[in-house]
Formats: structure tokens, C-alpha cells, sequence
């Protein structure tokens, strides 16, 4: 899990964030914005379209690891939700970090 200092928590960040701009890979829905003078910061939002509590939990895990293999090469200031898609079911964390790293948006030097 991501520590507490690298996540977004707030109701109003998460708003903030979703109005950005918006990336689309094949397993996640990943909403971005640039904060000058702040360190990546990331969100994780699902919805009950993945399944129960646990399908969900699972889901967030996934994507938490994913981002945190990858959070040193994220560039500063940006502040991120990603929102999983149901086709996550079928993901690793692996496959999703490779997704991410492939995002130039998001990346340092992808």
C-alpha cells in the first residue's frame, strides 16, 4: 500500500482531480492534474461495477503496488485517481505497471 503522505484522501482532491485531464489504458481510467510544489500524489476510486468488497479491495492492491513500483518515476506535482476498470479482474500488477510505465503523461522519461 502506498503511505499515507503519497495518497490523495480528501473528498475535494479527488474532485479536483477528476475535472483534469483524463487517460484512458486498457485496465484503468486515470484522471490527472499538475500542483506546482507538491510531490506525485495518488488516489485509487472504484465502483461497484468491479463487484463485491472484495473485488474491489483486490483491485485497489493491484493498483496500489502498481503505482508504488513506478512513484519515483512519476513526474513532480502531479496528482492522480485512477479508477479501475472490470477488465482488472483479469490483470496483475505486473501487466499494470507496464501499462503505466508506458503512459507518457504520467511518466518522467517513458
Amino acid at each position: 500500500m502506498l503511505p499515507k503522505t503519497k495518497r490523495l484522501n480528501l473528498t475535494h482532491s479527488f474532485r479536483k482531480v477528476a475535472s483534469g485531464q483524463r487517460l484512458e489504458t486498457s485496465h484503468l481510467v486515470i484522471f490527472f492534474i499538475h500542483s506546482p510544489d507538491s510531490s506525485p500524489k495518488i488516489g485509487i476510486a472504484t465502483s461497484k461495477k468491479l463487484g463485491g468488497s472484495p473485488e474491489r479491495h483486490r483491485a485497489k492492491r493491484l493498483v496500489a503496488t502498481a503505482f508504488q513500483q513506478i512513484y519515483d518515476r512519476i513526474k513532480p506535482g502531479l496528482l492522480i485517481v485512477a479508477m479501475p476498470k472490470p477488465s482488472i479482474t483479469d490483470a496483475s500488477s505486473t501487466q499494470l505497471e507496464a501499462e503505466l510505465r508506458s503512459t507518457k503523461e504520467l511518466m518522467i522519461h517513458a
